[in-house]
């Protein structure tokens, strides 16, 4: 019994040391706006950054007056974003005077009214590639207008373990997992449009602050050339201080990610 109770008190103490180290922060924007900075670029693509002032008391979306953001790949030569004229959330740079390169360190600055909002990514160098498709047709829907197929895909990592990959085919991330992990990826329930026949499958790698958005949040946000929903970034930091986030003075991400593409033939494949 006594050899019981010194268990007890044993297990009890490990557990209320781990529970000390968990840091559970009331967010800030319960009683005022918190800054919501949003960027993910890749070479060969416009530079977009996405700013709200986002107020939970009313749940709504502002945009941030009088707000400048700057983007530099020194740390000391900051090119100007513009805000779009088409939606003020939006800010883009608009004489493409910034070139985002493989294995370059990219420096944001947001100077708002009451503070300065400051991130950096650095763009991976190594990309995880793809090196052998194969497709086998299951059946053909003709009321749908697509063919199931079984999709395999060898790929091999790149070596760089900060970075994580993940696959996307007809615009979409495809699998579960937040990124790849061994060799093999499958999918035996994979439609084609007929109209499709022939389409690219892209490997994604993404940065270290990508990578980590990813795996803590779960939720999709490649879909960056569009409208980002900051409601859905907020509601998944749950009211608390986010599980990730390198945007200081403010919360969100700027990260990074470079793209690999393998074309796919599914005629050649069906013969």
């Amino acid at each position: 019994m006594k050899q019981t109770l010194v268990n007890i008190l044993f297990f009890s103490a490990i557990i209320l040391q781990f529970s000390s180290c968990i840091e559970t922060e009331v967010s800030p924007w319960n009683t005022k706006p918190i800054h919501v900075v949003f960027s993910v670029i890749s070479p060969g693509k416009n530079v977009k950054v996405f700013l709200s002032d986002y107020d939970v008391t009313s749940d709504n979306n502002k945009p941030a007056n009088n707000a400048n953001i700057y983007i530099s790949n020194d740390n000391s030569n900051w090119i100007k974003l513009e805000r779009s004229e088409y939606d003020s959330l939006i800010f883009i740079d608009k004489q493409s005077n910034i070139v985002v390169e493989a294995g370059e360190t990219y420096y944001l600055k947001v100077e708002t009214t009451d503070k300065t909002i400051l991130a950096q990514t650095s763009v991976p160098l190594k990309n995880s590639i793809i090196t052998e498709v194969s497709c086998f047709k299951q059946s053909v829907d003709s009321f749908s207008q697509t063919i199931l197929y079984t999709l395999q895909v060898k790929y091999i990592l790149s070596s760089d373990k900060q970075t994580g990959s993940y696959l996307e085919v007809f615009g979409n991330k495809i699998g579960n997992n937040p990124e790849l992990t061994g060799n093999l990826y499958q999918d035996n329930y994979f439609l084609v449009p007929f109209d499709s026949v022939n389409f690219d499958i892209k490997m994604i790698t993404m940065d270290s602050n990508f990578k980590k958005y990813k795996i803590s949040e779960n939720i999709n946000t490649h879909q960056y050339y569009e409208r980002i929903d900051f409601n859905t970034i907020i509601s998944n930091y749950g009211g608390v201080r986010p599980t990730f986030s390198n945007i200081e003075n403010g919360i969100g991400l700027f990260g990074s990610f470079i793209t690999s593409s393998f074309n796919v033939n599914t005629q050649l494949a069906d013969k």
